[in-house]
């Protein structure tokens, strides 16, 4: 009963008079206003627990001060004292929220008993109100697994105080990085409660809730560092001043509640009312609410936080796992698959849905020399690292690994692992690098010959070609001779152009870069050779993208490229067939711009057998009669000297195709 206020609103002076004076002795502070018109500012600048007005006044009467009111405080008791009201008025004004009636003239043991019995009403629905409050909060935790980020927790909480307390602006003020990272920097700075140390103010706000416009606060700032420095709730004043207690105060305008997790100050909750509109002064149930609520945050961000650091832990060793480029194999002491990483996957074949829970010796069956490294390290705990074994996928191809294992876990009571972890290491690339090195020392070692042979030969070609045009200066161009020296012109000219090719490929070559259409050099090559395309009975089939970007490229050797590819496709089909050409743009991955163009040169040949594809570029490697052996080196060297790639795929009976990838990061602009 102690310091719970009353507001008495009444035009009669006596009736006023009395009713302050004998609510006083039963210790209520009382304030009377005679002027109903003056009561609702009142209501706006101090908190009361009970309004008793009379129904009907002059200027504004109860009913209409009881609706205002019920706006500026919902959880305001009214009692209404009448002398001749109607029922219409007694029903208007249970709806619009009146709890308690004291009908004209009234003796002081009736007005005392109204009082208190809507008091002790009061303090039930404040109970009430209490534990409504939390059973939201109950729910946001039974949810916590499912809800998101903390902020988004927070501001459901917000609103469940927001709603509750009829506040105007709510907040939680936390640091500006992840307060419960499971990989954030150490807090600096952090304050203990009860320190008594001041620091640089570091919080800002994570979530508010607000309405009637409030977006900015109206918290001073060396209000926000107390709370902080002294961990202990500061109440602010209707005029700006602080306490930090809240007995015998009636206009609290605004609360900041330190959240304290393991005596650490973690964050604050802060509530206003706002300086418009129909916001009162926080009564005593909202400032109970909110010192409540406040503990129930801090045991929500507490959980928040350990929630997230498991998460976090456990997602990251999940994503480590998962997107190693290594494989990676965890079996149990009966050999069933406990983990299988989509690299594991796709070295073996096997989804990862196929391969839990299945014995390690079925999925791998083929590959005896890893199911003997994981027997080894089962039955005597020892590690193995980098053993090269062949694995077998399982379509029936082969791949070079390296494996290493070792125990998973503790050991049981007959000494043994309670299982194996292996990490295969795909030497695939490694391999072919290890390969494209003695390639390039070949081309090396081929330069070097090269330079010596073009210069040794070259010098009797040109003493040759200079006899042949001595002798045949005086001869008939009708004559059988002259018919000889045009021919051994020809063969002169054909070693001259092995000569170009062998030192093409063995030196480095200058290009001459220009802004080209691919698809344009691909058509000029197709003009000069379309006849003896079509005299072969091969039909051309062309797809070009509509969007290809122009390149800067070297356009002289790009036709020397597609030349060689067009008629090694043409002679793969002597009896006629399907000649396709493809451009296309790469697609984007990741929103970023597509970073090559794709050139497909198809034919429906025989196809290339396997192991003929593995020395088709080589140099001097040829399936032809005549051939040199050169082309297709030619070729790769040209897309190589361009940053790009050319690949073959070829199948019996189902022709070739030639897949040449120029990369736009070399693009011309226009």
């Amino acid at each position: 009963m102690i310091n719970q206020r009353i507001l008495v609103v009444d035009d009669e002076k006596g009736v006023v008079h009395s009713c302050v004076r004998i609510l006083e002795r039963q210790g209520f502070t009382v304030s009377g206003l005679t002027d109903s018109q003056a009561a609702p500012a009142l209501l706006q600048q101090e908190s009361f627990d009970l309004l008793l007005t009379d129904i009907k006044m002059p200027r504004l009467d109860g009913l209409e001060l009881l609706r205002l009111a019920k706006e500026i405080d919902p959880h305001l008791t009214v009692v209404l004292i009448t002398g001749y009201g109607t029922m219409e008025d007694a029903i208007n004004a249970i709806q619009l929220g009146a709890q308690g009636f004291l009908m004209k003239p009234f003796e002081p043991k009736e007005l005392v008993a109204t009082i208190k019995d809507n008091l002790a009403r009061r303090e039930l629905l404040r109970d009430s109100l209490r534990l409504q409050t939390l059973l939201p909060l109950l729910e946001i935790n039974q949810i916590l697994q499912v809800a998101g980020s903390e902020a988004s927790l927070v501001h459901r909480v917000l609103e469940i105080v927001q709603r509750e307390t009829g506040a105007a602006r709510l907040a939680w003020l936390s640091r500006p990085y992840p307060a419960f990272s499971a990989f954030a920097p150490p807090r600096r700075g952090s304050i203990a409660p009860g320190a008594g140390s001041r620091s640089k103010f570091d919080m800002i706000e994570m979530a508010v809730v607000c309405q009637n416009g409030l977006q900015c606060s109206g918290l001073a700032q060396s209000a926000l560092e107390a709370a902080v420095s002294e961990g202990e709730p500061v109440w602010i004043l209707g005029n700006g001043a602080t306490v930090k207690t809240l007995e015998g105060q009636s206009n609290i305008v605004g609360a900041l509640l330190p959240l304290i997790i393991n005596g650490e100050i973690v964050g604050l909750l802060t509530a206003e009312t706002g300086s418009s509109g129909r916001n009162a002064p926080f009564n005593q149930i909202s400032l109970d609410l909110l010192s409540v609520l406040a503990g129930q945050l801090a045991i929500l961000l507490e959980n928040v936080q350990l929630f997230q650091q498991t998460e976090a832990l456990r997602t990251f060793n999940e994503d480590i796992i998962q997107n190693m480029s290594n494989g990676l194999i965890a079996v149990d002491q009966e050999g069933y698959i406990t983990a299988f990483n989509p690299a594991a996957s796709q070295m073996l074949g096997y989804r990862q849905d196929e391969a839990l829970h299945q014995l390690l010796t079925q999925i791998i069956q083929p590959s005896a020399e890893l199911i003997k490294i994981f027997n080894e390290t089962m039955t005597t705990g020892k590690s193995y690292t980098h053993q090269e074994i062949t694995l077998q996928h399982r379509e029936g191809q082969s791949l070079s690994v390296s494996a290493s294992t070792a125990p998973l876990g503790g050991i049981d009571r007959a000494g043994r692992p309670i299982g194996v972890v292996g990490v295969l290491e795909d030497l695939s690339e490694i391999k072919t690098m290890e390969a494209e090195r003695r390639r390039l020392d070949r081309l090396a070692a081929l330069g070097e010959m090269s330079a010596v042979v073009a210069h040794e030969i070259r010098n009797p070609i040109a003493g040759i070609a200079a006899g042949i045009d001595y002798l045949t200066r005086n001869v008939a161009k009708d004559s059988p001779e002259f018919e000889g020296a045009v021919m051994m012109r020809g063969e002169i000219q054909r070693v001259n152009r092995i000569l170009e090719d062998i030192l093409f490929v063995a030196r480095p070559a200058r290009l001459k870069l220009s802004n080209e259409d691919v698809a344009e050099i691909i058509e000029d090559v197709l003009q000069r050779f379309r006849g003896q395309v079509e005299e072969s009975r091969v039909t051309i089939t062309l797809d070009y993208a509509n969007n290809l970007p122009r390149l800067s490229v070297d356009r002289q050797r790009l036709e020397q490229l597609f030349t060689n590819l067009i008629i090694n496709a043409t002679q793969a089909m002597p009896n006629g067939g399907q000649l396709s050409l493809q451009t296309r743009v790469a697609p984007s991955q990741n929103g970023k711009p597509a970073d090559e163009v794709i050139v497909t040169i198809a034919d429906t040949g025989p196809g290339i057998p396997v192991e003929t594809q593995q020395h088709i570029f080589e140099p001097f490697f040829t399936t032809k009669t005549r051939g040199t052996g050169l082309g297709l080196t030619i070729a790769r060297r040209i897309v190589e000297e361009h940053g790009g790639t050319i690949s073959i795929e070829s199948e019996a009976e189902h022709g070739t195709r030639f897949i040449i990838r120029l990369p736009v990061a070399r693009r011309a602009t226009v």
